[in-house]
């Protein structure tokens, strides 16, 4: 992630471990036609990782992303290759950009968690530093 300078942070173990979640994800996803319910794509343990480390979450957005075009390009390639009918390779790329959507909502929500979790756990915390805006709770 030599791209992303804020990945810097993030060890190498912990970097291989999501690719290696998220390409079994899209495997699923381009095997059986579906996408999971935002409520079952767990990506919560991972983003607490990157919001203690400090990496921002339009970082997090854009290292996801490129993950998501990376394994979609082998997809594509691999299925072209294969010689795929055209019709299942487009909807197959629709569902992983309907993956790219409910992991991105996924990532930024529970992001966002971990940031006013970490704000509120600060000494210096008030109620109002505890708000978050996009909630009000």
């Amino acid at each position: 992630m030599d791209h992303i300078p804020s990945y810097r942070a993030v060890p190498r173990e912990l970097l291989d471990q999501i690719w290696h979640r998220h390409f079994q994800r899209a495997l699923a996803v381009v095997r059986e036609g579906t996408v999971p319910a935002p409520e079952d794509f767990d990506e919560a343990d991972v983003a607490r990782d990157r919001a203690a480390r400090g990496v921002p979450l339009s970082d997090r957005l854009r290292a996801f992303r490129r993950a998501l075009s990376a394994i979609r390009g082998l997809f594509i390639a691999a299925a072209a290759e294969r010689g795929l009918d055209p019709g299942l390779i487009v909807d197959r790329t629709k569902c992983l950009w309907e993956l790219g959507d409910v992991a991105s909502l996924q990532i930024a929500a529970v992001h966002r968690e971990a940031e006013v979790a970490s704000r509120c756990s600060t000494p210096a915390a008030t109620p109002t530093s505890c708000v978050d805006c996009s909630t009000g709770r």
